[in-house]
């Protein structure tokens, strides 16, 4: 039975509250109460309601599922009530379960106020409901906030006036608040009388506050009075705090919001439910040496009425939801756009020793929006969007419309300094958050009617849509823009398809649709699978559906349910109607029927393929995959999968990615009879991996497409290549293939030149490498490696060239650092030149002589086989760099290190706040260590001992990098000692896990999915590498 307090606790003393003249009302701070598990001793527990200060005269309990109220003291069979003066408390003599458990209320009154006030407890086996009446709908609000960036004094001044809609008679409206402090004694209701408060209810876990009423209120229009002290938190989320380093060594201290999922509740009390949606009027209070930028622009400035300060009146937003509400206080200078023909003013801001690095989003920001407008015919609705570089963030960037807010890497370029490959990042990340504006704040798609429904699935969507624009806009000659995009495209296999199908093949994965009971919940599910597999399956119904009936159905839903409020079944009707007016779906056939088996259960199939060679008749069956050959899964899911297949040397090949045949979910097995797949010749399912599962094949095609690939392998689609390896590892790896017939689709490596194949077989060897690193087979592996890639090492060369593409440099980058990595002497020597140049120049920040491409390898080598006098170099170089993404890659090297007491310092580092390393970037300190062969024993040694400390710390917003840490350090276990140390160490921290919850089980399956890999084919693999 899980047993906790749900009461608000009161964060004491208020540091300098501070009052304004031109404020709506006085701010005037007042104790509130608060409630614990006092005591548990067997199968006791005691719940106590209390009040820091004043004397309780009378109090109560009532448990709220079965109604019924306790008297103030005494006992009633299993419970006793006791009253002190400051606790009034609630025992269980003996728990029942069943009957216990449920809600509990308590109410007290005391001597100092006529106003009651509650609290509730939770004793519960059952799942809470966390969702707001539907009783009280807000319709406008006023905001009122004063963030306060003193070092002595982090905390808001607010208020807000919230004009609600009642739908039917109420004598309660609830709210969320979390980490705020209501001034009791300013609530009001308001319409055309005032109507009086009986008191005041605060429930800590699902985070409402409630103002209770003498009088019903009936249906109809109010308004709601509240001021509130908040507090600008260091935890990346809500209204927080952000500081950077100016030029002079100045420490500069900004405001700024991250309220994605429910942490817009952090600022100002509010309906923080996505549908819960309503216009915004914000002010925000400033000293005039700063600025500050909000969803919509500035209306008017007015005086405060205090010397030095401000208001910044906003104009009215749209109707919009509570996480997309943004705001800034900082003294940013800004880079304004040129006009692309839509009256969009568009501005890039950011510390003012960064404004030239502003250049590039400045002038492909504006071109993607417009783009967007066009494609999707509908025109961005605000007359402003801004785009700000935020120091501390702990997301990549946040979609608020009107004011996106990034990571200074996701936003920032610098010529010359920064890589091809960060420009990429910067231009495709900018692409998904204007993307944004559609899919979530004017399209209004699933995440927008609720987070515990279908959550995350549709911004996938944006996957499809966004990622090419930096090419199609910067790139001046068609031809090569074609090339390029296709290019960029083909990448999409890499980037979502196979590392959702990974992760997916667990048994502790989930449904990319899941419920959630809390706001950690909520934040648990941002993961691969909400994204990766959504946007996966949703490329897969594109490709069914074809491309231009899928746009068609994705343009009138945006046009049909623009600012309102829709699901996923939504776009699935829109979607259907397109494809059978178009005849691209079965009339028979619905979206929401086919897509629920993707979307509803979790997993995927594999589609076995056997061939009658002699009668030209092909077999279809269906079976789900999991990576463990020793699965226990009791579920037997399937799913309607579209297959598609192709044979290499013929006139379609493997270009023609239609459907050709369905297997259906109560029909598994299906067999047709194929005149064109010759005997001789490989038949190939899956063409371009459009479709969401693995493909096995009887052992004749497996060899017939081993030839094809040694003979003549350009003759199978490079994108089929790469899923090629990409299954045969993972299917030896579930116990579905031999190794030796798995490993025998490598040998045709050494004559691969092509990026896409390369990286599927990177991610293949990446996993066998990490279980052989410790082990006597090392050797044997690394020697493999080195005349694997030896070829296209000396054809791409240790340095750029000129004529290189895109994915010729990515290539180079994965060679040099594999050879680098497995010890190859002349990358080693290279790497280890260029690092010693840069140490012996007279002004080594001035810039950098390592190749952008090769930076983190270079580093990183230097590191390893370099002392403390390299790592302190590293680290200055670090301290002084302003460049976001250099920083990166220095934070990754620098855990390269072999020495164990400066990895455990480094460690430390990402604890201490004036270390130099930002609370965003801690957790790539603990996961660069975890990642070195040495340091991994340390790190997971430091994580253990600290576990309480970076739960804290690195706990706090949508993304979590506790989960990072835990994977980091737990993904190549393979060992029983490691298993039992990793149950040990969740057993010790199950209620204290929070978001890192999912991913510990998933190490653990994995842990023991490894162990019996190590059983199963170490002793195959290693003799297979002695042949060479």
């Amino acid at each position: 039975m899980r047993r906790g307090f749900i009461f608000f606790s009161l964060i004491s003393p208020l540091l300098g509250i501070r009052k304004f003249p031109d404020a709506p009302v006085s701010f005037t701070p007042r104790d509130s109460p608060f409630l614990q598990d006092r005591r548990e001793d067997g199968n006791s527990l005691t719940l106590s309601c209390g009040r820091p200060s004043g004397k309780i005269t009378e109090c109560s309990w009532k448990h709220l599922s079965a109604n019924v109220w306790s008297e103030q003291q005494g006992s009633d069979l299993n419970r006793e009530i006791t009253l002190d003066n400051s606790w009034c408390n609630l025992t269980f003599i003996s728990m029942v379960e069943g009957v216990d458990s449920g809600k509990w209320k308590c109410k007290l009154t005391n001597s100092d106020s006529a106003q009651y006030q509650e609290g509730h407890f939770e004793v519960t086996e059952d799942n809470l409901d966390i969702r707001l009446p539907k009783t009280v709908l807000p319709e406008v609000y006023n905001v009122y906030l004063v963030p306060h960036l003193d070092p002595e004094d982090f905390t808001i001044t607010g208020h807000v006036d919230i004009q609600v809609n009642v739908l039917e008679p109420t004598d309660s409206l609830t709210v969320h608040i979390y980490d705020i402090v209501i001034e009791e004694e300013t609530v009001e209701v308001s319409s055309n009388t005032d109507h009086p408060i009986a008191g005041h209810t605060y429930d800590d876990e699902r985070q409402f506050y409630t103002i209770n009423l003498v009088n019903s209120l009936e249906p109809g229009t109010y308004i709601v009075h509240i001021s509130f002290t908040g507090f600008l938190n260091n935890e990346l989320t809500g209204f927080y705090r952000s500081s950077y380093i100016d030029s002079d060594g100045k420490t500069k201290w900004l405001a700024t919001t991250q309220f994605e999922t429910t942490s817009a509740r952090r600022a100002f009390p509010c309906f923080d439910e996505p549908a819960m949606k309503a216009i915004f009027k914000v002010h925000l209070g400033r000293s005039i040496n700063m600025t500050s930028i909000s969803n919509m622009p500035i209306q008017e400035t007015t005086d405060m009425n205090v010397e030095g300060y401000v208001w910044d009146n906003f104009e009215e937003s749209l109707k919009m939801s509570t996480y997309l509400v943004a705001f800034v206080v900082s003294d940013f200078v800004f880079r304004e756009s040129e006009d692309v023909g839509n009256g969009v003013i568009f501005r890039i801001w950011s510390r003012s020793d960064l404004y030239e690095q502003t250049a590039y989003a400045a002038e492909v920001g504006p071109k993607i929006l417009k783009y967007y407008e066009e494609y999707f015919d509908t025109p961005f609705p605000l007359p402003k969007q801004d785009m700000i570089a935020i120091p501390d963030f702990g997301a990549g960037a946040m979609e608020n419309w009107g004011l996106v807010t990034y990571r200074e890497s996701a936003l920032l370029y610098q010529e010359g300094v920064s890589s091809l490959s960060e420009r990429e990042y910067v231009a495709v990340v900018i692409a998904h958050e204007l993307a944004h504006q559609w899919f979530g704040d004017l399209g209004n798609i699933n995440t927008i009617l609720t987070w515990d429904s279908h959550t995350k699935l549709l911004r996938a969507l944006l996957y499809v849509y966004g990622g090419s624009l930096e090419i199609m806009l910067t790139v001046p000659l068609m031809s090569k823009k074609i090339i390029l995009i296709l290019e960029l495209l083909d990448r999409f296999i890499l980037q979502s398809v196979q590392p959702a199908l990974e992760l997916d093949a667990l048994e502790s994965s989930h449904p990319i649709s899941i419920p959630v009971n809390n706001p950690d919940e909520i934040n648990e599910i941002f993961d691969g699978i909400s994204y990766a597999k959504g946007a996966s399956v949703i490329r897969m119904m594109a490709n069914f559906l074809q491309i231009n009936t899928f746009n068609k159905g994705v343009t009138r839903y945006l046009q049909a349910n623009a600012y309102g409020n829709a699901n996923q079944d939504t776009l699935w009707r829109f979607l259907a109607d397109a494809g059978h007016e178009d005849g691209t779906l079965d009339l028979n056939m619905t979206i929401k029927a086919v897509m629920d088996t993707w979307t509803l259960q979790m997993g995927y199939p594999v589609i076995s393929v056997s061939r009658d060679y002699e009668n030209n008749i092909l077999h279809f069956s269906q079976d789900r995959f999991l990576i463990n050959p020793n699965s226990t899964a009791e579920e037997s899911y399937t799913w309607y999968v579209p297959i598609s297949y192709g044979i290499p040397n013929t006139a379609d090949g493997l270009d023609d990615t239609s459907v050709k045949l369905w297997i259906y979910p109560d029909n598994t097995n299906v067999s047709i009879q194929e005149d064109t797949a010759l005997p001789n010749l490989p038949l190939i399912a899956n063409v371009q991996e459009t479709g969401f599962y693995r493909v096995n094949y009887d052992a004749r095609n497996w060899k017939l497409i081993s030839d094809v690939l040694t003979i003549e392998h350009t003759a199978i689609h490079r994108m089929n290549r790469a899923q090629i390896l990409d299954d045969v590892f993972n299917l030896a790896r579930a116990g579905l293939l031999d190794y030796t017939l798995a490993l025998d689709q490598t040998k045709y490596l050494s004559k691969e030149l092509d990026y896409i194949p390369w990286a599927s077989a990177f991610s293949g060897f990446k996993y066998l490498q990490s279980m052989l690193k410790r082990s006597p087979g090392f050797g044997k592996f690394k020697h493999y490696m080195i005349l694997a890639l030896q070829p296209v090492y000396e054809r791409l060369g240790f340095t750029e060239k000129p004529d290189d593409t895109i994915l010729d440099g990515k290539l180079r980058a994965y060679v040099v650092e594999w050879m680098c990595q497995i010890g190859q002497e002349d990358c080693t020597q290279r790497s280890l030149d260029i690092f010693k140049a840069w140490m012996l120049s007279e002004t080594p920040d001035a810039g950098n002589p390592v190749p952008s491409f090769s930076r983190q390898t270079v580093m990183c080598t230097a590191i390893e086989k370099g002392s403390e006098t390299e790592w302190d170099f590293l680290f200055q170089r670090f301290v002084n760099s302003n460049n976001a993404n250099e920083k990166n890659t220095m934070i990754s090297a620098l855990g390269c290190v072999k020495e164990d007491w400066i990895l455990e310092r480094y460690l430390e580092m990402a604890l201490d706040d004036n270390s130099g390393i930002k609370r965003q970037d801690g957790y790539r300190v603990i996961t660069s260590v975890a990642q070195n062969t040495i340091g991994r024993y340390i790190a997971w040694h430091w994580i253990r001992n600290n576990w309480n400390t970076i739960h804290d710390l690195y706990d706090t917003g949508v993304i979590s990098f506790t989960s990072r840490m835990i994977e980091a350090v737990a993904n190549d276990f393979n060992t029983e000692s490691d298993l039992k140390e990793l149950e040990q160490f969740i057993l010790e921290n199950e209620e204290n896990l929070g978001t890192a919850q999912m991913t510990a089980n998933q190490m653990i399956e994995g842990t023991r999915v490894n162990i019996q890999w190590m059983e199963n084919h170490y002793e195959t693999i290693v003799d297979w590498l002695k042949v060479y």
